[in-house]
């Protein structure tokens, strides 16, 4: 019988610390997905249209609806279009391009900036979430009846110490390389922003 609840709790035990970790994963891997990539993209979709101005020569090239592509910024970049398109058929100079790309359109909106605000913050927390659960696991078992019971209980309570403490690591880990990526990428697509700014104006 003991046997029988030894093994079922050390599969429990196994599980709940696989979940822990799996968990910080996956946060980190929907955070890149969903708030990282698509900043990114409209990143590298500004980076083709100034690379197109300057190489093609073409300096009408933007008044194209597909100049920025047909993702993200397609229908803010339609919009700038048509604001500036009149009924004479000539382009005029009636709003500015910053109305309409900017760091709101380019970063915030396609990264969702409340979610990727809020994920190194979660992933921290499943960390400690997982110390509370080492911590309980160590000291359930833990018997203090005798000297043998006790360094029993010592062998039992190392792992439970360490997965605890692994755990916040694990965190602690990736919620500060998520944060660094996010700030890399955000930096970037700034200073694209103000590059695409002089050719596309």
């Amino acid at each position: 019988m003991d046997f029988f609840h030894s093994f079922f709790s050390n599969a429990l035990s196994g599980i709940s610390n696989l979940l822990v970790y799996a968990g910080i994963v996956a946060l980190f891997v929907v955070g890149f997905i969903r708030c990282i990539a698509p900043v990114m993209a409209t990143r590298n979709t500004l980076r083709r249209a100034v690379r197109s101005i300057r190489s093609s020569g073409d300096k009408y090239a933007w008044q194209q609806d597909d100049f920025l592509g047909k993702g993200t910024l397609f229908p803010h970049w339609s919009e700038y279009l048509n604001n500036l398109f009149f009924a004479d058929g000539v382009y005029h100079n009636a709003s500015n391009v910053e109305d309409y790309i900017n760091e709101e359109t380019v970063m915030y909106g396609p990264g969702r900036a409340s979610f990727a605000d809020a994920l190194p913050g979660l992933m921290t927390s499943l960390g400690f979430l997982g110390t509370l659960i080492g911590l309980a696991q160590g000291l359930s078992g833990f018997n203090m009846t005798d000297s043998a019971a006790v360094q029993q209980s010592i062998v039992t309570l190392i792992p439970g110490m360490r997965y605890a403490f692994t755990t916040s690591i694990f965190g602690v880990v990736g919620s500060v390389l998520f944060t660094l990526i996010t700030r890399a990428v955000y930096g970037s697509s700034e200073h694209t922003l103000k590059s695409f700014y002089a050719p596309a104006c």
